[in-house]
């Protein structure tokens, strides 16, 4: 039987139970409500014949169109035969290795700043 795709206002409408629900939007998409009311979009795919989930954040901060648009880059790393969750992960590594605003840098600005002030 098909599964009917989500809509903006069938999620807004989706109140939490005592159990944690899911609900499908197909292609391995569903989005999470749990008890405490939080509703959070997950994808389910395989990988190396592991059952995985990857998460992509809560609603309505990650709405369904972006949602959706995660999925597929989720899905055409698996068929390139990457893992999106370890892909994820080395990309949060990286931000964190490389601070974009270190201390140093800043404290250089602020000192270039008053001088061009005069202060």
């Amino acid at each position: 039987m098909p599964t009917m795709k989500l809509t903006d206002l069938h999620i807004r409408k989706l109140k939490p139970g005592p159990r944690t629900a899911r609900y499908s939007d197909g292609h391995g998409l569903f989005l999470e409500i749990t008890p405490q009311g939080s509703k959070l979009w997950k994808m389910a795919y395989r990988f190396d014949g592991k059952q995985k989930t990857l998460s992509f954040g809560k609603y309505p901060f990650v709405s369904l169109l972006r949602a959706r648009e995660k999925c597929a880059e989720a899905k055409a790393q698996l068929y390139d035969g990457l893992d999106p969750r370890e892909q994820e992960k080395a990309e949060a590594a990286v931000k964190v290795a490389r601070p974009e605003h270190t201390f140093a840098k800043i404290a250089a600005e602020l000192q270039e700043k008053r001088k061009k002030e005069g202060i």
